[in-house]
């Protein structure tokens, strides 16, 4: 499991819910289980769930379970609340008596994302499965698949603040196509579903730091170090013109704590493996960008905006401690 699954994925989240009884199984060396948990806890993309009450129940959304009822909800009715994972684990796929059933755990995925997103992209299961080697390969597919999707992998114990933030936010009218979201937590994306060509007013807005579109749905990323945050809609968006106007589009990497100025704009990131990131920009805008921790300067390089405005680059350095990055000394 270590070698195959979750060593090869530096850029995917892992987390281990180990128990002290489980490195001290009859017919197991002890030693040798502390000396594997150790090396793997030592890997900067493994955490551990903390205190944190994360269950999993049977979720499937497949040809086998075709009903959005077989997902299971965000977390537990129970007290104390208990967060519950996106996807069952391979559990919910032994009924089938064949563990070539794991790959169903695709359909969920792909249906669980469009026409829009019900859950998060999530692959769950126990170390028992390394021995089955028809399982084994079949997660290793996934987490192949994982590795190159359009996602910003985290831990589970974020998911779990992320879902805290769901049942705590409030929103509220604060004018004609503009809301105020407050005491959101670590809850830091909002969907707005059937806006057509309308498009967020980057001006008006507070605390936004990009938006897309993916299907019908428009997804608005905040600024968890704004609180609250403002969203407006307009019919009649402002062209970008400057690195003020800067919006995000996508990334593989969280952010947090954006600045922008005239002639730069600062953030602080953090995730796994390499740091890809979109902007929407003005076309042709060449800049350049700087990735540092601390003092230290990890990266630098130049980028260059397209003739439709948009600035992707590649920060190829670790950010499993968040790092700074800018973007600045900008040309038209």
């Amino acid at each position: 499991m270590a070698r195959e699954l979750i060593e090869p994925f530096p850029d995917l989240a892992v987390t281990l819910d180990l128990h002290d009884a489980d490195t001290l199984r009859p017919g197991v060396d002890p030693a040798r289980s502390r000396a594997l948990v150790e090396h793997l806890l030592a890997l900067p993309q493994v955490t551990r769930p903390g205190k944190r009450a994360i269950g999993s129940r049977q979720a499937r959304l497949d040809a086998s379970y075709d009903s959005i009822s077989n997902l299971t909800p965000l977390a537990t009715a129970s007290t104390p609340q208990v967060i519950l994972t996106a996807t069952g684990n391979e559990l919910a796929y032994e009924a089938g008596g064949m563990p070539t059933d794991l790959f169903s755990l695709r359909d969920t995925i792909s249906r669980t994302e469009l026409p829009r997103r019900l859950k998060p992209y999530d692959i769950n299961f126990h170390m028992r499965v390394g021995r089955e080697r028809a399982a084994l390969n079949i997660l290793r597919r996934l987490l192949e698949d994982a590795s190159s999707a359009d996602l910003a992998p985290l831990p589970a114990e974020t998911y779990a603040d992320i879902v805290d933030g769901f049942f705590t936010a409030e929103i509220t009218e604060s004018g004609v196509s503009k809301w105020r979201i407050a005491n959101r937590g670590q809850m830091q994306t909002v969907r707005f579903d059937n806006l057509g060509e309308s498009a967020i007013d980057m001006q008006v807005s507070r605390g936004i730091i990009g938006h897309t579109r993916h299907g019908d749905a428009l997804y608005v990323a905040l600024d968890e170090a704004i609180e609250p945050v403002v969203i407006a809609v307009t019919d009649a968006p402002a062209p970008i013109t400057s690195i003020l106007d800067m919006a995000l589009v996508d990334s593989r990497w969280r952010l947090r704590k954006l600045v922008r100025d005239a002639s730069l704009a600062t953030f602080e990131a953090e995730g796994y493996g390499p740091g890809d990131f979109t902007w929407r920009a003005p076309a042709g805008m060449a800049c350049r960008v700087t990735a540092r921790r601390g003092s230290d300067e990890l990266w630098a390089g130049s980028v260059a905006a397209d003739n439709d405005g948009r600035l992707a680059f590649t920060v190829p350095v670790s950010a499993a401690t968040p790092l700074q990055i800018e973007i600045g000394a900008c040309k038209p």
